[in-house]
């Protein structure tokens, strides 16, 4: 996310502000790979001499694909800084045919983990919910409603509704998020973050419904806080 802030802010301020200065809606999710890692508990360890990362994005809306492919070119080959010890440089960008979904049945696997957030209005606490659960699908139809409503109208809801998922596949996984309340002095925008911990989801799901309502998922992410790397998929079958 750091990257691409830094690049959105260096293309166009205005587009940097319509990302992440507003309450818009992130129709847009993405997901990092390591190769040749070991996870510890607070650190990445690369093993080998050759340091590799791979970030996914997948965008809904192709104006927002655009502006992300721009905000990546504009930092290629330059060092970025991630913090005191990591230093980081865009070397490769490829762009990738968008799949559009058009059947009804859509089996994925997950790439970043699903955040099923639910937030009470009135006491401003959240509360995160994994595929075992019982109230998780309830929690990712609402979010997806709100997400659609806005692109869709209001006739989404009943297929919404309608819609059918199998999260039998699912395992708890719990990550660090960050917490809001650090800011970055360099960019002036929150991303140097102590975090918080979240129970998520990972693994395959089995999706049943209108196909526009799962293209819609496949290419802009299932659950909360997509645009911060959560809730990205691919096809498993």
């Amino acid at each position: 996310m750091r990257i691409l802030k830094k690049g959105l802010k260096q293309c166009d301020i205005d587009i940097f502000e319509d990302f992440f200065g507003t309450a818009k809606q992130k129709n847009y999710t993405w997901a990092v790979y390591f190769q040749n890692v070991k996870f510890e508990k607070n650190e990445i360890r690369f093993l080998g001499d050759e340091k590799k990362a791979t970030i996914n994005f997948s965008a809904y809306d192709n104006v927002d694909s655009l502006n992300i492919y721009n905000a990546f070119s504009s930092l290629r080959f330059k060092e970025i800084e991630i913090s005191e010890e990591t230093k980081v440089a865009v070397t490769n960008i490829s762009i990738l045919p968008r799949k559009i979904i058009k059947d009804n049945v859509l089996i994925v696997k997950t790439m970043s983990p699903i955040v099923c957030r639910d937030h009470n209005q009135e006491t401003k606490k959240d509360a995160y919910y994994i595929g075992t659960d019982d109230k998780f699908t309830e929690i990712i139809k609402r979010n997806l409603y709100t997400r659609l409503k806005e692109l869709k109208g209001e006739y989404v809801k009943k297929d919404i509704e309608d819609l059918i998922i199998d999260s039998s596949q699912i395992k708890k996984v719990v990550v660090k998020h960050y917490d809001k309340t650090k800011k970055d002095k360099t960019l002036n925008y929150e991303n140097k973050f102590n975090g918080k911990f979240l129970d998520t989801s990972v693994g395959i799901l089995k999706l049943e419904g209108k196909s526009y309502i799962l293209d819609y998922i496949y290419n802009a992410g299932l659950g909360s806080i997509t645009g911060s790397g959560f809730g990205m998929l691919e096809k498993f079958k």
